[in-house]
């Protein structure tokens, strides 16, 4: 006698329709708000020598945060540059909002 095998199968989650437009935005997302890129820029924009005193080290939210060695190169950089600065950051990324530069002691 054999046995009937029953479909024990069933639905565990959502629906890969439902699911996939979200996950592509999320991708779309990461890809254009590229933060690496974005830090990546920063030595290139003030050059080896600034670059070796101020590390860009996140970018979140449309911030980027720069630690920097000194609080005479924070001051240079935070009253005098940082105008100058974000608005080559915001002509390079056209794409991406970059709201603010922060500078840290660290």
């Amino acid at each position: 006698m054999k046995k009937e095998r029953k479909d024990t199968t069933f639905l565990t989650s959502k629906r890969l329709d439902a699911l996939l437009p979200k996950f592509l935005c999320a991708i779309e997302e990461r890809r254009h708000n590229r933060p690496d890129e974005v830090i990546g820029y920063w030595k290139e924009l003030v050059g080896d020598n600034i670059a070796s005193m101020a590390r860009a080290v996140t970018f979140e939210k449309g911030v980027l945060f720069v630690a920097v060695q000194n609080s005479t190169l924070l001051s240079l950089l935070a009253r005098q540059e940082k105008k100058r600065l974000l608005s080559e950051f915001k002509k390079k990324f056209t794409g991406i909002l970059i709201a603010d530069i922060a500078f840290r002691i660290g």
